[in-house]
């Protein structure tokens, strides 16, 4: 899919104004990646989010003082650090001794959402808190961000998830563990105000246990959440999938009520379903089942903005090889372009002692198009393969995973939408460097992609890598604009406007030149030029049309270097 956040430069004042010196850059050596920071003690639990500059944030926990401390650091596109070389401090809090998940977001502003658990209210206690970092560092929220759980309520919370809405809105979900399995859903504006009631809003079920909330923006100020429904105790559970819409007020949308994607029953309590945005307002997801310890599958399903259910009841399967293999682990993303829906995995022989990558791709309907079977991109091999990550841009996919136990490469592959393979693997981080894990993937910059995980190099240390679309390492590969030309401009003439946006733009030399609109959720919605046109001073108009939905857009123009945008707000 083709993105504006992973096609322009960060201007020059962004550089200067941020704490600390810059450091670092991208390497061309799998001996030589970036280091986000290893300090003594561990580093771990990275999570990436991208920036509309070509770069991205990364947070991590982090134990350089003894206990857990969240940190962060700005990473420009072309891998330099913007904060303090070892990241920025955001939390240093009393956490337990053993982490649970968390997450992060950025929003249009660049700024980051992040959500955690700790016990800063209760020893052994945890509750949820959020705080939103500027790019500068500036902390937005407050030094000690916004707590969401109600510190008087004793209750186990854990895992928060968060998702950024256009409107500029963060919508958080967690669950919950006191007298029951709840979930609690709070959405606070961008200068930290509780939208929804002092402490959120709470569901519970009287005869089932709710967890595992993840959210994902959806419309102009909602989000759609996957969780989990179980009842009976481990290992007897017998676990549910439901999706909802929580809409602006955080009532549920869709006739009031989730819709049912799985109730087959076998997933374990231990598999974390995953939930991806498929830009038009609607999501992807997919998980595994276990109906025994033999059988081991993933499906697929994808929900629209109004709730139907466009693949199977139950999931559409990914693969149907299933007498002697295993399918675990999925990661998904969809492709709008041709409206497809791509999933990937491990896959396994029946003594897990054989491991490959597989993927499959999706019809509107949920049909399989790579064989029944799927695509083998990595076959079957004594090397063992884990958290594979996909990524996908306009022509192709990323597909990244490690391969090893103790020893551990990052290795990376690319292909094609047909499936027809366009490089690799290739190594971009070597297995001589040690153990690895908790592989994360974001867009960059010129359609590269930048992978960052935890890396046992010197002890448990935080590192990253970009790769661009021709399968090198190091800084992006785009075209720059020539030397001693002006660069291009591009502007909105009246902002914000109702039903018709018009630009002026101008381009340094004859040339290509193309200006797109892309959503906020990075989906291209119009092209406005495509083609030559002379040097000078060009207009162009957007009619949004019907079924646009007002909000913010991005309009992104390349003519003949690193492409420039601007912002346009649709009423």
């Amino acid at each position: 899919m083709e993105t504006w956040g992973s096609s322009v430069v960060m201007a020059a004042v962004l550089m200067l104004s941020v704490a600390g010196s810059a450091a670092g850059q991208w390497s061309a050596d799998s001996l030589g990646n970036l280091e986000v920071c290893d300090a003594v003690n561990e580093q771990s639990v990275p999570k990436i989010a991208p920036t509309s500059d070509g770069g991205c944030f990364v947070s991590w926990f982090d134990s350089r003082s003894g206990g857990y401390c969240l940190y962060l650091q700005r990473i420009d596109a072309d891998g330099n650090e913007l904060f303090d070389p070892d990241g920025l401090l955001i939390s240093d809090h009393e956490q337990q001794s053993w982490l649970v998940d968390y997450d992060m977001a950025v929003d249009a502003g660049d700024n980051a959402v992040i959500v955690f658990s700790d016990t800063r209210n209760t020893p052994d206690e945890l509750d949820v808190s959020a705080y939103r970092i500027s790019s500068e560092g500036e902390f937005l929220w407050g030094p000690d961000g916004v707590c969401l759980s109600n510190p008087s309520e004793s209750s186990f919370e854990a895992a928060p998830t968060v998702a950024v809405t256009p409107a500029g809105n963060s919508i958080f979900a967690w669950g919950g563990s006191g007298s029951d399995y709840t979930m609690t859903f709070q959405k606070l504006s961008s200068s930290g105000d509780r939208l929804w009631g002092d402490w959120g809003i709470t569901v519970n079920d009287p005869v089932r246990s709710l967890s595992m909330p993840i959210v994902v923006p959806s419309g102009q100020d909602s989000a759609i959440v996957l969780f989990k429904s179980s009842t009976g105790s481990y290992p007897s559970q017998v676990t549910w999938l439901y999706a909802g819409l929580l809409d602006a007020s955080g009532g549920w949308g869709w006739d009031d009520t989730p819709v049912l994607v799985y109730n087959s029953g076998d997933i374990s309590p231990w598999s974390v379903p995953e939930i991806v945005p498929d830009g038009e307002d609607g999501a992807v997801m997919c998980w595994y089942d276990a109906a025994d310890l033999s059988t081991f599958e993933v499906w697929v399903q994808h929900v629209d903005a109004s709730g139907d259910l466009l693949f199977p009841a139950n999931g559409a399967q990914a693969s149907t090889n299933s007498d002697d293999r295993l399918h675990m682990n999925p990661s998904a993303f969809y492709w709008p372009a041709q409206d497809r829906t791509l999933v990937f995995w491990v896959e396994e022989n029946d003594n897990q002692n054989q491991y490959g990558v597989y993927g499959q791709m999706f019809s509107s309907a949920g049909a399989r198009l790579w064989t029944d079977g799927g695509l083998a991109l990595v076959p079957l091999g004594s090397s063992q393969i884990s958290f594979v990550r996909p990524l996908g841009d306009p022509d192709g996919a990323y597909v990244a995973y490690f391969r090893g136990s103790g020893s551990t490469s990052v290795r990376v592959l690319r292909i094609g939408y047909d499936g027809s393979p366009d490089w690799g693997p290739v190594t971009i981080s070597a297995a001589s460097l040690g153990g690895k894990d908790d592989l994360v993937q974001s867009p960059g910059c010129w359609g590269s992609g930048i992978l960052a995980w935890c890396d046992n190099r010197n002890d448990y240390g935080i590192y990253a890598q970009n790769i661009n679309p021709d399968g090198t390492m190091g800084p992006p590969t785009g075209v720059e604009t020539e030397p001693g030309l002006a660069a291009p401009t591009l502007a909105v003439t009246a902002n914000p406007a109702i039903g018709c946006i018009d630009l002026v733009f101008s381009t340094p030399a004859a040339g290509e030149v193309s200006l797109l609109v892309f959503d906020l959720s990075g989906r291209s919605v119009a092209t406005l030029v495509d083609g030559a046109l002379p040097a000078g001073e060009h207009e162009a108009s957007w009619a949004a049309g019907e079924g646009m939905p007002a909000g913010v857009y991005m309009a992104v123009l390349r003519a003949g270097g690193r492409p420039v945008r601007a912002r346009m707000v649709l009423l």
